[in-house]
């Protein structure tokens, strides 16, 4: 699962693969730009320098024809990271580290 963000928008892509999780954002998108876009489109915010931490509300309503079990793998994939301290403490997000493209 990769959350692709672009100087206008933010999108999911390959949602179906609940295996791995990162944020891949345009190396030349400015810090402040990545935070608007991410405020504009209500997926979540920056925690850090090199992570986003996406909600879990977004991530669930971006997720487009995945099949029926994805629910259950989501769910599976959100417990793994919490094991590693990867949801924020609220536990309303994930972070993912950001790639660059």
């Amino acid at each position: 699962m990769i959350v692709d963000i672009n100087h206008t928008a933010v999108a999911l892509t390959e949602p179906d693969d609940c295996g791995r999780f990162h944020v891949r954002v345009p190396s030349d998108l400015s810090v402040e730009a990545l935070d608007a876009v991410l405020a504009s489109a209500g997926a979540g915010h920056r925690s850090g320098t090199d992570q986003v931490a996406v909600t879990i509300t977004w991530l669930r309503s971006a997720a487009h024809d995945v099949p029926p079990d994805w629910g259950d793998r989501f769910d599976k994939m959100l417990a793994f990271a919490d094991t590693k301290g990867w949801l924020t403490d609220d536990g309303t997000a994930v972070h993912g580290h950001i790639t660059h493209d």
